[in-house]
């Protein structure tokens, strides 16, 4: 029969009268720090304690381990450690799995019928709602009651397992910092140098004194892939010492082959590595222990340290000192090498980086990108495609009238600007008249007063008078004649049917024009020519009689061909460049076309290898680059 722990409000007291005093002063100088800090031997004690605690226990068993792991071994054993605990053991299982306290009888043995009924109990050990082992007893002759107390006694007993295991925490997480304090202490040495040998000589140094060893090395990795001794703790200048920075280097690479720190003499329990280089170096120098470790950054390794000393090996506490070192100033220290690195160096380095990641293991997508890239240079090295000039255009009118004042005078009215569509002969503006006509009303006068002057020379036979009347009327016809003219002219009347392109007099009224000043320019709406500016570096591209098509911007969806017609050899600068004005004439027209429209056209020169075509700028600025210098 299995049960959870029994429950109950308070915990039954408990007879500390079999408390071992020599047991009980032990365990305590293990907390105070007296003892020489066995961990086993203390949690045997705890458990001689507990069962000291408990009344009549034939049996008990501590299992601990790291949580999470799902192995608890046995730590400690009562009576002693030959006792059988398998059930004790298997039940302790059960509560960790289960995390809770658990309680069954012992099933009696074949064909025998025990006097006294026993029942094993365990309780597990949680730590922050983590399962670090658990504690099971055998009790003998144990009523409900009895039962209860000694769970009770065991929940409260854990309690000095968990001080124990909290303070080994504490203890750890204390080395942790002080390593990690140590190594940044030392990375702030190693950037607080300008340059890599410097940065590795301080490294080197400094590993040294916090070590203890005697000398401390640094190699990198060299092109053909062997450790390359850089820096000796303690030593400027070391290569006359050929012997030793052999020996170096070859344990250096003994640890950069396999992959992981080595450390002779080899610690107990540690898996089986090859060491030969670093016995040999030990033998050689007359050192105690040895220690490479591999220098890490960005997932690679990029050489090894090696450290040397005669006072005895190294500890595991030293061991992580070291790789906590490392491990923050080893990036540091590459980092430092590749900017010292000359210019010429840093471009080599790279182009066989990216070599080795193209040609080598990994990186598909770099490998994918660049046989797209080699394919896409072959298809256009044989495929031909239509090369074609594309340039700005202007849409302008093929014939252009342009309509001036026929003499000063003052605008009256202008029902017409910019934009309007007019007919031939519509007035477009009217000059104000009525001088003219006064004039008209003068010459009128003086008309008829001279005529009447020649009824009466004609009258009185006067030839002479009659003949100066005569001219004197022939002078007046001619100005009235001359007056009527520029009357008529008053009104300004369209030349040709077309659109007015330019002209806006409507903010003019009243005010004086000259004799010849422009006042409209009238475009035609059927007859164009298409102006393309045509930059001078493709000039040369560019003949009569070649054809293309153009898109205006206000009619997008419709092309429109044209046929070259003329070259003007005259440039024009603008946006600091210069273009040729080439004309075209329009193939197909539409009522849609105006005078002014801008757009982009396209001259269909010939037939041409597309990568000739995609690549032509690049290679004209590269050969213009190139003769430059």
């Amino acid at each position: 029969m299995q049960s959870d722990s029994p429950s109950g409000d308070q915990p039954v007291p408990v007879d500390h009268a079999g408390l071992d005093p020599a047991v009980w002063a032990r365990f305590l100088s293990f907390h105070t720090g007296a003892d020489d800090g066995a961990g086993a031997r203390y949690y045997q004690d705890w458990l001689r304690l507990q069962v000291s605690l408990l009344p009549q226990v034939g049996r008990a068993v501590l299992l601990l381990g790291e949580p999470g792991s799902g192995q608890y071994p046995p730590r400690a054993v009562w009576p002693n450690v030959d006792t059988p605990v398998s059930d004790l053991a298997e039940l302790a299982e059960d509560a960790c799995e289960q995390q809770t306290g658990l309680v069954t009888d012992v099933e009696p043995a074949d064909g025998i019928v025990p006097l006294t009924a026993s029942y094993l109990i365990a309780w597990p050990l949680l730590i922050d709602g983590k399962v670090f082992g658990a504690v099971a007893v055998e009790v003998e002759s144990a009523d409900e009651k009895r039962l209860q107390s000694v769970m009770s006694q065991l929940q409260w007993g854990t309690a000095w397992l968990e001080l124990e295991i909290r303070r080994q925490q504490m203890r750890q997480d204390r080395r942790i910092i002080e390593r990690l304090q140590t190594a940044i202490e030392l990375l702030a040495g190693v950037h607080a140098e300008g340059g890599f040998q410097p940065a590795a000589m301080a490294l080197v140094t400094a590993m040294a004194g916090q070590l203890g060893c005697e000398r401390v090395s640094l190699g990198l990795i060299d092109n053909k892939g062997h450790c390359r001794v850089e820096a000796i703790s303690h030593s400027a200048e070391f290569g006359k010492q050929m012997n030793l920075v052999r020996l170096l280097g070859n344990a250096m690479d003994e640890a950069v082959e396999q992959r992981r720190e080595i450390v002779w003499p080899v610690p107990e329990g540690q898996a089986l590595v090859v060491c030969r280089e670093h016995r040999e170096l030990a033998a050689r120098q007359e050192l105690d222990a040895v220690m490479t470790l591999p220098l890490i950054s960005n997932g690679r390794i990029r050489g090894a340290v090696c450290l040397e000393r005669s006072g005895g090996p190294f500890g595991e506490d030293e061991i992580l000192l070291a790789q906590s070192i490392l491990g923050l100033t080893g990036p540091a220290l590459i980092d430092k090498r590749e900017n010292d690195r000359h210019i010429l160096k840093k471009i080599n380095d790279a182009f066989w980086r990216q070599c080795r990641r193209l040609f080598g293991k990994g990186y598909p997508g770099r490998k994918l990108a660049a046989l797209s890239l080699i394919l896409a240079v072959v298809a256009l090295s044989v495929v031909s495609g239509q090369y074609r000039l594309s340039a700005d255009t202007l849409l302008e009118g093929r014939v252009q009238r342009i309509v001036t004042a026929p003499f000063q005078g003052y605008l009256r009215e202008a029902g017409f600007r910019a934009g309007d569509i007019v007919r031939k002969g519509q007035v477009l503006a009217r000059l104000d008249d009525r001088d003219l006509r006064l004039e008209r009303l003068r010459q009128l006068s003086e008309l008829t007063k001279l005529q009447r002057q020649k009824q009466e020379a004609l009258a009185t036979r006067n030839r002479a008078e009659l003949n100066i009347i005569d001219a004197q009327i022939a002078r007046v016809t001619a100005e009235l004649q001359l007056t009527d003219s520029r009357i008529g002219r008053t009104r300004i009347r369209a030349p040709i049917d077309g659109l007015i392109v330019r002209g806006d007099l409507s903010q003019r009224l009243g005010v004086a024009v000259k004799e010849g000043e422009e006042l409209f320019t009238i475009a035609p709406l059927k007859d164009y020519r298409v102006i393309i500016q045509v930059d001078e570096r493709r000039i040369a591209d560019v003949r009569e009689g070649q054809r293309g098509s153009l898109i205006l911007t206000a009619l997008p969806n419709r092309e429109f061909p044209f046929r070259v017609v003329r070259i003007t050899p005259v440039s024009v600068a603008r946006d600091g460049r210069n273009f040729f004005r080439v004309e075209a004439r329009l193939l197909r027209s539409s009522s849609a076309l105006r005078p002014g429209m801008e757009g982009v056209a396209k001259i269909d020169i010939d037939r041409r290898k597309l990568i000739d075509i995609w690549t032509r700028d690049l290679r004209e600025w590269f050969t213009l680059w190139w003769w430059s210098w």
